[in-house]
């Protein structure tokens, strides 16, 4: 299809509560991953409660991932512009990783978490840990949680190029769809 026959292709976006979502997750996945790794540079005293707002943050992303989750199956995304069938293959396999990401990044922190002996201090209450404490296996889990934070955000990497490959290569507006 030719660069004028996709700009007369009436434009099928996200609904606004997705487009919403994917910014809002995109934005605090990246600040709570920044702060996860500037924990150990705060002086000891300090970083207890900047442990906790990780943590909080985390379970921010996991709520709202799960409310994006529970959208998409509403909702389902908008087709994609007519090409190639690995793009869509990819495409959907991306989309996958990241909605699985967008959970198991957060599960991973509060195992990590609560083998510590942590719990997690809402400020009305607090939610004890839920296992045995385990500092061996603690410092596992937190190196998987790192390990999928770093994979997340190369997989996002690659899904932000394949966006900006669309909209100046291909030029298939396909950008546009989760613009608000």
């Amino acid at each position: 299809m030719s660069t004028a026959a996709i700009s007369s292709v009436p434009l099928q976006k996200y609904d606004r509560t997705s487009i919403a979502l994917h910014w809002l997750i995109a934005a605090l996945l990246v600040a709570d991953g920044v702060l996860g790794l500037m924990i150990d540079t705060w002086p000891r005293e300090q970083r207890g409660p900047i442990v906790n707002l990780h943590a909080l943050l985390g379970i921010c992303v996991a709520a709202l991932a799960m409310g994006r989750i529970a959208n998409r199956l509403a909702r389902p995304a908008p087709p994609l512009p007519p090409g190639e069938r690995w793009v869509s293959v990819a495409s959907k396999s991306i989309h996958g990783l990241l909605y699985l990401a967008t959970l198991a990044i957060p599960l991973t922190g509060m195992i990590a978490l609560f083998l510590r002996g942590r719990g997690v201090n809402f400020g009305l209450f607090q939610l004890p840990a839920l296992l045995a404490e385990n500092r061996d296996a603690a410092r596992n889990v937190k190196t998987l949680h790192e390990l999928l934070f770093f994979a997340t955000m190369a997989v996002a990497a690659l899904h932000a190029a394949a966006a900006i490959w669309h909209q100046i290569s291909l030029k298939d507006r396909l950008l546009e769809r989760m613009k608000f």
